[in-house]
């Protein structure tokens, strides 16, 4: 078993553009570290974004799923945030 510190040697940091729709439309890049565990899955995480990571086989299914979880942590936390300024 790795430890952290050669996974974090290894690991890629790479810009994603994530597009949110709807009345709020808007797009934004994120720097997202992109690492592989000792099984050779890739890990996504999101230093921006508390909480946003995903995992995957293929290196084009992280993408796909990255832009999904960025758009997801958005949604939610703008959301969230909506609620906390009406209480």
């Amino acid at each position: 078993m790795q430890s952290k510190t050669s996974l974090a040697r290894r690991a890629n940091q790479h810009k994603v553009t994530a597009s949110k729709s709807g009345e709020d439309a808007m797009s934004r890049d994120f720097n997202v570290v992109i690492e592989r565990d000792e099984e050779g899955c890739y890990i996504a995480s999101v230093p921006a974004l508390p909480g946003c990571h995903t995992q995957a086989r293929l290196l084009d299914q992280l993408m796909d799923r990255v832009r999904e979880a960025i758009a997801l942590w958005l949604e939610v936390n703008a959301r969230d945030a909506k609620k906390l300024r009406r209480a």
